[in-house]
């Protein structure tokens, strides 16, 4: 979800796109090694200015008010949303994110409602205390764990 986003933003290419030789499909991705990316590699839509807690915080207002889980996929491989499956074993998961080397959903442990508001709430909670405060260790900084019983997440500092 993060480099989908960075690649939305404009801070990191879709590789697929940008090195066709390393990422095509009869390249052996087992083999890959360390790929050096250059300012010709860099989108020109990229706004240097942000900071990383900027990027983080637009990172979860993406995922909460504009990404659409139900109808839409994350393709780091296309760089771009996808249409979620409708007729594959992916069509149930709530979140899908394509392998980009076989096209399959590696997000499957996301399969049921309560993993998928587990994760939202954590990210409208952390969005929503990185708008009251510009302090990152109010999300980044405490230990939480979901309480089952009570259906929320409680601080275990």
């Amino acid at each position: 979800m993060a480099i989908f986003y960075l690649q939305v933003e404009g801070v990191l290419p879709c590789l697929h796109k940008e090195k066709p030789d390393l990422f095509g499909k009869k390249s052996n991705y087992m083999n890959l090694q360390h790929v050096q990316l250059t300012n010709a590699d860099k989108s020109p839509n990229h706004d240097e200015s942000l900071s990383i807690g900027e990027l983080f915080i637009k990172f979860l207002g993406y995922y909460v008010d504009k990404f659409d889980f139900n109808k839409e996929g994350i393709s780091v491989r296309l760089g771009r949303t996808i249409r979620k499956p409708k007729s594959t074993p992916d069509r149930n998961h709530r979140i899908f994110i394509e392998d980009p080397f076989n096209q399959t959903n590696v997000a499957k442990a996301v399969k049921c409602d309560d993993s998928f508001k587990k994760i939202m709430h954590a990210f409208t909670q952390s969005l929503t205390r990185l708008e009251i405060s510009d302090d990152l260790s109010e999300v980044v900084g405490q230990y939480m764990a979901w309480d089952i019983e009570n259906d929320e997440w409680v601080n275990l500092d």
